[in-house]
């Protein structure tokens, strides 16, 4: 929770359960709502039910790889702020996440100290769509 008391509601899809559970736990510590999914067709479905508004969101899926799962999660309408949470180094790489939209690449194990200004930009999202005003 930042300073505020904002809570910010975080998916995490990654097939290696101790990583995700423990990212799932530091994203806890820190204050915000998290849910896991272990595949993409979960994560999906997931991400349509909740409209997470950060997403960690691994590339080396054994069901979809994680560039298409963000191209979809991207076509299902989400604007979270969507992260490659992968052990994937290189720029040829994050050129390609980028180019599948998503936001931020975090090579794995992730700090505690490169999450929170991922967080801090989730919520700056958050409140400038709330300060903008509505095209009716």
């Amino acid at each position: 929770m930042d300073r505020r008391g904002e809570r910010l509601r975080v998916l995490i899809i990654d097939d290696h359960a101790d990583l995700a559970d423990a990212l799932a736990q530091v994203v806890l510590l820190l204050g915000h709502e998290v849910r896991v999914a272990s595949s993409a067709a979960e994560g999906l479905a997931l991400a349509q039910e909740r409209d997470p508004e950060v997403v960690f969101l691994d590339v080396g899926l054994p069901d979809l790889d994680g560039c298409e799962a963000a191209r979809r999660l991207r076509l299902q309408g989400s604007s979270a702020l969507l992260v490659a949470f992968t052990g994937r180094t290189g720029k040829a790489n994050t050129r390609r996440f980028v180019a599948s939209g998503f936001d931020h690449h975090v090579v794995k194990p992730a700090l505690m100290d490169q999450l929170q200004p991922l967080f801090d930009e989730a919520l700056a999202r958050r409140r400038a769509r709330v300060a903008a005003p509505r095209a009716d």
